[in-house]
């Protein structure tokens, strides 16, 4: 049984059959129609024959019959009216169970009507239709669900119940909100959904679907089309099948229509628009976090940070939120992310004094017991390699919150920073238990020897953390991978690295970081140079404001000599990530091709303050000190 869907099932059924009852059966000047299998006798049940006698008139004695009375054989109009009836019959048990739910016995009951008009009339595309919605909605199976409504298509094309019961199926079956999409189901969910739209065009279901399906193809045009078509009709009463389907993560709402066509809007790089249309969906829930976190995103992309934090402000001023500290536990948890955003933002345009300005109003708002303003602080201070300072600010906080996670980890990466390494792999390792709990330590110990140029030891550490997920744990397997890669690419294992990205691509064709990861590294083996571009790229449309991407999509254009294009990406990577290492030595290596000498040699500075491996300094020193650097 599927409840969610029974109001649906009530109240959808029942009107298409009344419907079709007036109409032909009521109908009296219609000539009949010649009917497959006509031949085959049926006689009247008592109840069918007394539903059609004149109640006011005496009724007539019922014929006698023997076994040698012939059968009258009935006409191709008699038989579809008893079809009709039969269907009428089915939708009486549906009434009858209305108010107390459906029974094993009303089903069957209901389910022999059907059956027994589909032999009346085997071109009787309802029954098989109503077939198809019990199986589906409350016998729980799919495949009878499939046969049905594909019988009732292929008898009537332009039956739109069977249309949508074999869109849902195919959705469903396509597993793209299963982060596992089938190609063959999708493009048969696309077919059936494109026919819904085709006999209903303001469906507001079938038009979200086929934005979903779009989006996860990677075709973002398709999308887009069909999530503006879906941002513009009306709200659909009954949106218990998305909601399912999509596990609560959105509604049939004019607000989420708007949200998801700006994350088409941006992956495609029109951001003015994607701001728009997430402004939309923002005024209708301000509340709604996900819709104000993509609004920043958007903001983000456009570099409009202060009208961001103006945003951000606005939002903080209608839930009464200033700079006096907070009571109610909703209201901290919105003032933590809203603050947290802004502190963000703040660092992004590297104004670092109304970032911690920030910070502190968190930390009176939330109050000296929250431990959000002190991880703020610690990110702060290592973004500008204040390291002893942050070690400290990262201790203290630990003083009163020292079972929070994300403070350990924090303190370890800072000891790491110091060039501590194993000070912080030791503090890591002393709170591992020896079993499934230890998969996040170990992807932290692994991160932190893979920033310290330890390859092979983080190879050992991805591995440990890969035999701690399964393929059914989806993200940690996908995220245990894709460490794991790097890892193997840092310690020379380039076969094995390429492998493990492939792995992930296999399960997740659209991963944007397994996409960017392998595009990367075939970029710098100087290898495949077109593919890697095809892989970024994609990876940038789906995350457009993410500054390893960025770079990578900079640094591919390096490699093939297209420098303008280069310098445009690796600038806004740096805008984005003004302290990573990676990026800043790109850049340099850009102006120097350029001829932009001491824009290279600033870069190069820049890089060399934030490195902290001996390899990466060695290099970027031999870069300042070369000779064609110093003329």
């Amino acid at each position: 049984m599927k409840p969610a869907f029974r109001y649906s099932m009530l109240n959808a059924f029942p009107a298409c059959v009344l419907i079709v009852v007036a109409a032909s059966v009521l109908t009296s000047a219609r000539t009949p129609e010649s009917v497959p299998g006509s031949t085959s006798q049926v006689t009247a049940s008592p109840a069918t024959a007394g539903d059609r006698q004149d109640k006011s008139a005496p009724a007539a004695p019922a014929p006698v019959t023997t076994p040698n009375t012939p059968q009258k054989e009935l006409t191709p109009r008699e038989r579809r009216e008893k079809a009709y009836l039969k269907l009428l019959e089915a939708q009486r048990h549906y009434a009858a169970a209305r108010g107390k739910g459906f029974t094993a016995a009303s089903l069957q009951a209901a389910q022999q009507s059907l059956r027994e008009a589909i032999e009346l009339d085997p071109t009787l595309a309802e029954a098989h239709t109503a077939l198809a919605e019990i199986a589906f909605f409350y016998l729980d199976d799919i495949e009878k669900a499939e046969r049905e409504a594909a019988s009732a298509v292929r008898i009537n094309g332009n039956n739109l119940g069977a249309r949508r019961i074999l869109s849902r199926i195919y959705t469903i079956k396509s597993g793209i909100f299963e982060g596992n999409p089938d190609q063959s189901y999708s493009d048969k969910a696309i077919t059936e959904l494109r026919e819904v739209v085709r006999l209903s065009p303001n469906d507001a279901e079938a038009l979200a679907l086929l934005g979903e399906i779009y989006m996860a193809q990677g075709r973002e045009t398709q999308a887009i089309e069909f999530l503006t078509r879906w941002a513009a009709v009306p709200v659909q009463a009954d949106g218990s099948f998305f909601r399912a389907v999509t596990k609560g993560r959105a509604e049939l709402s004019r607000e989420s229509a708007n949200a998801r066509l700006g994350e088409a809007l941006l992956r495609s790089g029109r951001t003015a628009d994607a701001i728009k249309a997430i402004r939309w969906a923002v005024a209708g829930q301000p509340e709604n976090p996900t819709y104000v976190d993509l609004l920043g995103r958007a903001l983000e992309t456009s570099g409009a940070y202060e009208e961001a934090v103006a945003d951000y402000e606005k939002l903080l001023k209608a839930r009464g939120v200033g700079s006096a500290p907070l009571t109610s536990e909703r209201d901290k948890r919105f003032a933590a992310y809203m603050l947290q955003r802004i502190v963000n933002l703040r660092r992004l345009a590297g104004q670092t004094n109304e970032a911690m300005s920030a910070i502190e109003r968190m930390r009176v708002v939330l109050g000296n017991d929250d431990p959000a303003a002190n991880i703020q602080l610690v990110e702060l201070l290592r973004e500008q390699s204040k390291y002893g300072e942050a070690l400290e600010a990262a201790r203290a906080a630990r003083a009163k919150h020292p079972d929070h996670i994300r403070l350990l980890y924090l303190e370890a990466a800072t000891l790491a920073d110091l060039n501590r390494v194993d000070d912080g792999v030791a503090l890591l390792r002393s709170r591992l238990k020896g079993d499934a709990d230890d998969y996040n330590g170990h992807v932290a110990i692994a991160s932190l020897y893979l920033d310290a140029g330890r390859a092979r030891e983080a190879v050992e550490s991805a591995r440990r953390a890969l035999e701690l997920s399964t393929p059914d744990q989806q993200k940690r397997h996908t995220d245990a991978l894709i460490l794991l890669s790097s890892a193997q690419e840092r310690a020379g294992d380039t076969k094995g690295s390429e492998e493990s990205l492939r792995r992930v691509l296999a399960a997740e064709p659209n991963n944007a970081t397994a996409l960017n990861n392998l595009g990367y590294f075939l970029v710098e083996r100087n290898d495949r140079l077109d593919e890697a571009l095809e892989m970024i790229k994609r990876a940038v449309r789906a995350e457009p404001a993410n500054a390893s991407f960025l770079d990578s999509l900079g640094w591919v254009y390096f490699k093939l000599g297209k420098l303008q294009e280069a310098e445009r990406h690796l600038s806004d990577a740096a805008r984005r990530n003004p302290a990573s290492v990676a990026i800043q030595e790109h850049l340099g290596d850009l102006y120097q091709k350029l001829g932009k000498t001491e824009l290279a040699r600033a870069a190069w500075q820049k890089a060399l303050t934030f490195a902290n491996e001996a390899a990466e300094t060695a290099r970027i020193k031999a870069k300042l000190n070369s000779r064609t650097n110093d003329e």
